[in-house]
């Protein structure tokens, strides 16, 4: 089992690619090829968990996209 923090270093082949990918651009969004493919978007993913969790996940949202300067599609 590869130990890493979450599964985008798995999906771009190291925690040190990651790591080097992320130094470059804070506020990087990953998507992911299966996520991309699954049908979902951003927006309908943050539309999903407005209606599940609410208003607070609504600010959260918000400052999240905020600090996103960068999309990578892997």
């Amino acid at each position: 089992m590869p130990r890493v923090h979450d599964c985008i270093s798995l999906f771009l082949g190291s925690r040190e690619r990651y790591n080097c990918l992320s130094k470059e651009e804070i506020g990087t969004l990953y998507f992911t090829c299966g996520w991309m493919t699954a049908g979902e978007d951003i927006f309908s993913e943050h539309q999903r968990t407005v209606e599940k969790y609410g208003e607070k996940s609504k600010r959260v949202s918000r400052a999240l996209a905020v600090l996103n300067e960068r999309s990578v599609y892997e």
